[in-house]
């Protein structure tokens, strides 16, 4: 079954349904007629994929899966394919509520943008245009040398300093707070504090500017953000999709050094690989 509707900046929307309601396809057209963005969602599966509908972008298409949880089920971001092959499966920071108003600014990635963040996640030595956090709130990060090696340099610009995740052994860790947990709870009390042996390499990046590079004066101790310790347990409070396939996949908490408790958040953030700047 499929009906169409015709939107007031005459863009048009068709949706088809199959007669079992198993499977929906939406496509979006702009004013022109021009197919902008289309979606299928089968088997619990939402592909969204968008199009280079006026050849103005280095990429003519590109497409993300999210799995559609069951009820009170954590959401995963599967993956985003671009018209090369490439594939990747976002990468998974924690947010904090900087500015107390219970509230995550996690802004997507918009594809159709010509400038925004960037940071070097995939470690090519290029940055990534990436989904981010709004100026107000902050990223948890740890501080490295530049060769990764424990040490801080005053610069946030690799994938390990933001992705905890990456540093359990094996792999399968499915959030960057079980990797926190699992790699830097050292008295394995389930929060991140001062009694961890490596809670003074950690800092808060609060990016003033949005232009995803560790400027003057964005950096900050935990102690500076007036950070005592975080909740590493999150619960499935507050998860979202995005448009662009990043995810807050769950939420909990942090306290503060006067007392008050602040909104912590597991994320995943989608990026556009770097590599993809030369595709025709």
């Amino acid at each position: 079954m499929e009906r169409s509707q015709l939107n007031d900046d005459k863009s048009r929307t068709i949706i088809t349904d199959d007669p079992s309601g198993a499977h929906r396809t939406t496509k979006h057209f702009n004013a022109a007629g021009q197919l902008v963005e289309s979606s299928d969602l089968s088997g619990g599966v939402l592909k969204t994929t968008y199009y280079d509908f006026d050849n103005s972008k280095s990429w003519a298409h590109w497409t993300h899966g999210l799995m559609i949880p069951r009820p009170l089920a954590p959401l995963t971001f599967q993956s985003t394919t671009w018209d090369n092959g490439k594939v990747t499966s976002g990468k998974p920071p924690v947010l904090l509520d900087l500015n107390g108003d219970d509230h995550i600014d996690l802004r997507p990635f918009n594809p159709l943008a010509t400038n925004g963040p960037a940071f070097d996640w995939d470690g090519d030595g290029t940055r990534d245009a990436t989904a981010w956090f709004g100026p107000e709130d902050g990223i948890l990060a740890i501080d490295l040398a530049a060769n990764g090696a424990s040490g801080s340099d005053g610069l946030i610009d690799q994938e390990r300093e933001l992705a905890f995740a990456s540093w359990a052994e094996g792999g399968g860790v499915a959030s960057d707070m079980e990797g926190l947990r699992l790699v830097f709870d050292t008295n394995r009390d389930n929060a991140l504090d001062a009694q961890d042996a490596r809670w003074n390499e950690f800092r808060v990046w609060q990016d003033h500017n949005q232009n995803g590079v560790t400027d003057t004066g964005e950096l900050m101790t935990m102690s500076e953000a007036g950070i005592r310790l975080v909740n590493l347990l999150p619960s499935t409070d507050g998860a979202k999709a995005f448009d662009d396939g990043s995810v807050i996949t769950g939420t909990s908490s942090m306290t503060m050094t006067d007392g008050t408790t602040r909104l912590v958040a597991d994320t995943t953030l989608a990026f556009r690989p770097s590599s993809l700047n030369q595709v025709a």
